[in-house]
């Protein structure tokens, strides 16, 4: 079988590894910045009574460094409520369309109830590949199009 075949048929599960990161509305930003970091995670859901309510990322952080703003108050106020999210019967080509088309690094995948059950990512993404072509990419020098410019050799 081709890579291509199995990106269209492999659900997005094969993509991500740990469970979701979850905090409910009320969260401080400070308790939230906390826990990705103590997690080493770019990422947070957002739930209320269980059920996906937004996102939290490294990159909405960033915007907020930048504007000064305060730790203390709830992530309910800075999280990305829009969310978009996948279904656990979606594959990873879709993940990997959805990634590409708008920019995420990060997709809540989530059932029909709205309840997390997991976070597609580049990294998970890029480890299902690797599954793929092991011998290209462990094999690769550390730079793999390096030329020399002088002669080697006597």
């Amino acid at each position: 079988m081709s890579i291509r075949h199995n990106v269209n048929l492999d659900l997005i599960d094969r993509t991500y590894v740990n469970p979701p990161l979850q905090v409910d509305l009320q969260t401080s930003l400070r308790e939230a910045l906390e826990l990705l970091k103590q997690n080493r995670r770019g990422h947070l859901l957002i739930c209320e009574e269980g059920r996906l309510a937004g996102i939290f990322t490294e990159r909405d952080f960033l915007h907020l460094i930048a504007q000064q703003s305060d730790l203390d108050r709830p992530i309910q106020e800075v999280m990305t409520s829009t969310v978009d999210y996948l279904s656990p019967d979606d594959t990873v080509a879709t993940s990997i369309a959805r990634m590409t088309e708008r920019g995420y690094r990060h997709i809540p995948v989530a059932d029909a109830d709205l309840r997390p059950v997991g976070v597609s990512r580049v990294s998970g993404i890029l480890r299902y590949l690797v599954e793929y072509f092991p011998n290209i990419v462990y094999n690769l020098p550390p730079q793999p199009h390096h030329t020399t410019q002088d002669r080697e050799g006597a």
